[in-house]
């Protein structure tokens, strides 16, 4: 903004000049939400007001040194994690969880933030984990890729499909098309034998988006995510005629699917983790393990997991997780009878009763999905009553919370929480695409703001 006013006064007298325009403008797209009598009035409250995370977390650098050409002309946009507590710039897991309010109502931020993305991509296809770290001034120039990399380049491809879906522009995804193709094709390839699609790199390193803990071969988290986006990533292919390249993830979809259904399947929920070749397995009952089956549903697919088993697996978190923390939301992993993991487990190295609170969100939106719509809006409403009410965080949303508690452990500031921004879609029953179509809430916030 130091390229459009000289200094902060600047700002102040355009906002004297212009105040009341600009408040009919914050009025207006306001009250396009608050009159949505559709959604709780909890919801319209808090989507409204979770948006003022945008300004705090949000970095836009004019297109000088140390940046290359890549951010000519409009410069280069990301996204702090976390302001106060962890200050990295381009955390792409944060950004699944929480850009999508940009790719609503600025795309063209949204865009370039994965030009960013694009431009740093490894010469392997990796996606960068983050793109630098806040020091004395804004770094963009200094990503790190190993870390969480068996999700990170999910990330990329995910973030992708929602920015084409939102525009429905064919430009864009030629844009960055051969870039995530490589960038699937190395994430697959991560493991090799039958069930390397959904498992763990070799060796088993650099964690998940879970990212304390143990996580061995085979994963149903992390192998939900890697099938979804499979899905998204040969739609992609077939749309722009990359055939060849469609029936190879289709091949990946197979063989990630026959180990997922036929290895980690464990009667009423899927195995946390399972490695067949040390046989080491994890058979705590992980509550975030259908968030694959959240995010294929979302952005226009069926699902990746069996529907029977799908219903199945919420019941059972529901007697699991849920059961150990019924105020707040769901514990991040049980025991299978229902009983809370010891402290000392690997497994529970966040806590025993932790959660991370965009999590939940997305929990909630996949028993609705699955046909318990009223079961998942109060989750998410439990969760959300914790957050701003019991513990006073309307603005400064932590990233985890104890479940037994309510109390913040991990963060403050967490753009996560955006995620918030896809529970009217799922509510009404409508995938990315048509929840910014026109005429959608979305659509009319963005008119409203624009009346003068």
């Amino acid at each position: 903004y130091s390229a459009r006013y000289g200094s902060a006064l600047d700002v102040a007298r355009r906002m004297a000049v212009e105040h009341a325009s600009l408040l009919q403008r914050v009025l207006a797209w306001q009250s396009v939400i608050y009159s949505q009598t559709s959604l709780p009035i909890w919801l319209r409250d808090s989507l409204v007001n979770n948006l003022a995370l945008i300004p705090e977390v949000s970095c836009w650098a004019q297109a000088k040194p140390p940046l290359g050409d890549y951010a000519y002309p409009d410069g280069a946009f990301a996204l702090i994690e976390s302001p106060r507590g962890s200050p990295d710039v381009g955390n792409i897991p944060c950004d699944w969880y929480g850009n999508l309010p940009f790719v609503y109502f600025f795309p063209d931020l949204a865009k370039s933030n994965l030009k960013l993305y694009k431009h740093f991509q490894r010469e392997d296809g990796a996606a960068p984990f983050l793109l630098g770290t806040l020091g004395t001034l804004p770094d963009f120039v200094t990503p790190a890729y190993e870390w969480q990399i068996s999700l990170n380049s999910t990330a990329y491809v995910d973030l992708l499909d929602r920015l084409w879906l939102r525009t429905g522009d064919d430009v864009v995804l030629r844009e960055f098309y051969d870039s995530v193709k490589k960038s699937n094709t190395m994430t697959m390839n991560l493991r090799q034998g039958p069930g390397g699609v959904i498992s763990m790199p070799e060796g088993n390193r650099g964690m998940e988006w879970f990212e304390s803990g143990e996580w061995l071969g085979m994963c149903a988290h992390l192998g939900g995510m890697h099938l979804a986006q499979l899905r998204i990533m040969q739609r992609m292919a077939r749309h722009l005629g990359d055939e060849a390249y469609a029936k190879q993830c289709q091949a990946w979809l197979d063989d990630g699917t026959r180990a997922m259904e036929n290895e980690l399947w464990a009667g009423n929920y899927y195995l946390n983790f399972y490695e067949k070749e040390t046989g080491k397995k994890s058979d705590d009952v992980m509550g975030y393990q259908l968030d694959g089956e959240w995010t294929a549903r979302f952005h226009g697919f069926p699902g990746v997991f069996k529907p029977d088993r799908v219903r199945t697996t919420l019941q059972t978190v529901k007697r699991c997780n849920i059961h150990i923390t019924p105020e707040v939301g769901a514990a991040s992993f049980a025991r299978p009878d229902g009983t809370p993991l010891v402290p000392a487990s690997k497994v529970a190295a966040y806590g025993v009763y932790t959660m991370v609170t965009a999590e939940v969100i997305v929990l909630a939106m996949t028993y609705i999905l699955s046909g318990e719509k009223e079961y998942g809006l109060d989750l998410a409403r439990r969760n959300w009553e914790n957050l701003v009410c019991r513990q006073r965080h309307p603005w400064d949303m932590p990233c985890m919370v104890r479940g037994d508690t309510g109390e913040r452990t991990i963060g403050t500031d967490y753009y996560q929480v955006m995620m918030l921004w896809a529970l009217p879609a799922v509510l009404e029953g409508i995938n990315l695409a048509k929840s910014c179509a026109p005429g959608s809430l979305v659509d009319r916030v963005i008119t409203a703001g624009r009346i003068t």
